[in-house]
């Protein structure tokens, strides 16, 4: 079977954007079923396959992966089918999965916004951080010499490796942290000294 490069990327396009989300950018893909093209299938058709379309109802054949947009998180959700694939370079983050709990970001098949797991705030000093959404920041030293405190997503932290969900496997690279401590329930403070 012959596809069109049209054909090729529209196929390719959900499976693109799940998979950059999941892996914060940083994606190794490798297909491994069917005939090797993409965008075969029919939702329409009695079951999914592994060159297009799956479903909760229609998993995909051959031990393919099931890949979900995110936020499609009902039980009609289409998604699309996937041989194998792997995250590449630094920790991508944990992601908030359908349930509202947190998962590993290079597994998660199925995810909703990070929002979605934001279950309360946490004290941060004189502040209250969104747990699941931002770190603590505990910067001491500089000028003033007196502890400053910050709530800052991982987007807003230089050095940060997470997607939307702070961790501190993902946050060690920070300017000038010098420690990171994960509290229960998606507490995070990272602590930073500036000279």
């Amino acid at each position: 079977m012959t596809l069109s490069p049209a054909r090729l990327l529209a196929g390719l396009t959900p499976l693109c954007l799940a998979l950059l989300f999941a892996c914060n950018g940083r994606v190794d893909v490798n297909y491994t079923g069917g005939d090797g093209g993409l965008g075969g299938g029919d939702p329409g058709s009695d079951a999914g396959d592994d060159d297009g379309w799956c479903s909760d109802a229609h998993p995909c054949a051959h031990g393919g992966i099931c890949i979900f947009p995110v936020d499609q998180c009902s039980a009609s959700a289409v998604g699309t089918c996937l041989g194998a694939f792997s995250c590449d370079g630094p920790p991508p983050g944990p992601v908030c999965l359908c349930s509202g709990e947190i998962g590993d970001g290079c597994v998660a098949s199925r995810t909703a916004s990070a929002a979605h797991c934001s279950h309360g705030t946490f004290p941060c000093g004189d502040k209250a951080c969104k747990q699941n959404l931002e770190a603590c920041v505990d910067t001491a030293g500089g000028p003033s010499g007196e502890p400053v405190y910050e709530c800052k997503t991982p987007h807003e932290l230089e050095g940060s490796t997470c997607g939307d969900i702070p961790a501190c496997s993902c946050l060690m690279e920070v300017a000038w942290s010098v420690g990171c401590m994960a509290g229960a329930d998606g507490q995070v403070t990272i602590d930073v000294d500036l000279p």
